[in-house]
């Protein structure tokens, strides 16, 4: 059966302090306290982290960023990360959709945002 674990990225930088930064929405980074939030819930859910075939994030840093914090977290060695540009915010999921079906005995992780996350979930299931 194929595991498909959907997380959506940690705590990153406000809107409203991105755009007093100048920082545009897809280079908005993590925070510390998003940062220490992950480790802890992968901490406390160190189980569902395995045996991962496929880790895919959005080219949006936060959540490359979150991708990472996982990679580190659970010390996964043996990865095959893939970076997809259509799996950001407002994007619709059928692209993933089709991946998926594909590759139905690839257990896979991903990385993304609202409300592509919920979109995915409402035309997935």
């Amino acid at each position: 059966m194929q595991k498909i674990i959907l997380v959506r990225h940690a705590e990153a930088l406000d809107r409203a302090k991105a755009v007093k930064k100048n920082v545009f929405d897809p280079d908005r980074y993590l925070t510390k306290d998003g940062i220490k939030k992950l480790i802890e819930n992968i901490k406390r859910n160190r189980k569902l982290f395995k045996n991962i075939d496929v880790y895919m994030t959005s080219t949006y840093l936060r959540s490359e960023q979150t991708l990472d914090v996982i990679l580190k977290a659970t010390k996964a060695t043996k990865t095959r990360k893939i970076i997809l540009a259509d799996i950001s915010p407002n994007d619709k999921p059928h692209s993933l959709i089709k991946w998926l079906k594909k590759h139905k005995k690839k257990n896979v992780l991903v990385v993304s945002h609202e409300p592509f996350l919920s979109h995915f979930l409402e035309e997935f299931l």
